[in-house]
């Protein structure tokens, strides 16, 4: 049985799905995934594409909506304040390029965060490949400025990946 409060939240999540499928803006390559030049929007023949989406509350700009996709076993992210706005995360430090067979986002507020402790917003990825689960956690915004667009360029402002311990 469905109540208001949880179909509300399914339509929500289904309507940001469906805005990060209808995206068309080229996204950039990375020296580690410089032969990947598809959207991650764009439908593979025989593959579907996972796709997972966060609001986000507390960036200035908020509410705003953060998706991750898994295109072709690429882990991707979309921040809206970017240009373009997805970003493939095999730009994170410590990305050993596997193949990520699912991926999900959630808004993470952590307090002395590496490389940057006076990070004040964050989110955290997290990724199945076929060897473990990985997570990683990228910075948002700090106290010198509360939002900070994720860099078209260079490395990603994100803890290197690391497994999920048991």
């Amino acid at each position: 049985m469905f109540n208001r409060k949880s179909s509300s939240f399914a339509a929500i999540r289904l309507l940001a799905v469906a805005a990060s499928l209808a995206v068309t803006a080229a996204i950039p390559g990375s020296a580690m995934a410089s032969a990947v030049t598809a959207e991650p929007a764009r439908s593979q023949q025989n593959a579907d594409p996972t796709v997972d989406s966060a609001v986000i509350r507390s960036l200035p700009e908020s509410p705003l909506v953060f998706n991750v996709s898994a295109n072709g076993g690429v882990p991707w992210i979309r921040d809206p304040r970017s240009s373009p706005a997805w970003q493939n995360l095999r730009r994170v430090p410590g990305s050993g390029g596997g193949q990520v067979l699912a991926i999900t986002v959630a808004e993470d507020s952590r307090l002395n965060y590496t490389p940057d402790p006076t990070t004040t917003t964050a989110v955290r990825v997290t990724a199945r490949t076929p060897i473990g689960i990985y997570f990683t956690v990228c910075r948002l915004g700090n106290l010198q400025n509360l939002s900070i667009p994720l860099p078209t360029t260079g490395d990603l402002p994100c803890t290197p990946w690391s497994l999920v311990s048991g």
